[in-house]
């Protein structure tokens, strides 16, 4: 029974945690701009806690 519970958690939110996981790797790329922000690492990093 739980285990039916996590998994359609998860279903439910794989589209966020793909969202995240694109996001976390454009912040983090040294070839983006966007790693240049100065706050990038710390969004970074709680898009990683996501996944």
């Amino acid at each position: 029974m739980l285990y039916k519970l996590h998994e359609q958690n998860r279903a439910l939110f794989a589209p966020f945690v793909e969202w995240a996981h694109a996001w976390e790797k454009l912040l983090i790329d040294p070839v983006s701009p966007t790693a240049r922000l100065p706050f990038a690492r710390r969004i970074a990093a709680g898009y990683e806690l996501m996944y």
